[in-house]
């Protein structure tokens, strides 16, 4: 996905560290959309169309086609220069966290459940970090799993 920033505030601000980003291969910059295709390396005509498509439906007053971006969050992709920054994955982990039962429910201060309030993943790391690693994506493997706990919690509990 392309994110365009036109010439006001925000591409003042990538400039301010832009430079080190593309010096180390994070980011690439171009003056224009076909540019940009090429340095990122994907379909040219498709990215267009994609980009054509959202900028009609920002300036129809309609919310983006593909993702159902409210019309109102949308910013029209104008003119260059372009920034394309290369995202991958990261991997974070909460020391502390929100206290949990084992159906992911969350505690207060007594040990007691608050009603109707789960948490999965980083946010409940730390209750089993004392115990097990916690740098080998164990928060990915929690989020993964809570969500089935607290989908059965939520359909045995609810009233």
């Amino acid at each position: 996905r392309v994110l365009g920033i036109d010439k006001g505030a925000g591409a003042a601000g990538f400039l301010h560290f832009g430079e080190g980003l593309e010096k180390y291969g994070y980011a690439v910059t171009a003056d224009s959309l076909e540019k940009l295709a090429e340095l990122i390396e994907v379909d040219k005509e498709a990215m267009l169309a994609s980009i054509e498509l959202y900028n009609s439906d920002k300036e129809a007053g309609i919310n983006d086609s593909k993702f159902n971006v409210p019309n109102e969050n949308m910013t029209a992709i104008g003119d260059g220069p372009y920034y394309a920054l290369k995202l991958d994955g990261v991997s974070s982990i909460s020391m502390i966290g929100l206290k949990a039962d084992e159906e992911c429910r969350i505690l207060n201060e007594d040990g007691n459940i608050i009603p109707n309030l789960y948490g999965a993943g980083e946010a409940i790391s730390g209750n089993y970090l004392q115990t097990y690693y916690p740098g080998s994506g164990s928060q990915v493997g929690t989020s993964l799993f809570a969500g089935k706990i607290i989908a059965d919690s939520i359909l045995k509990n609810r009233q």
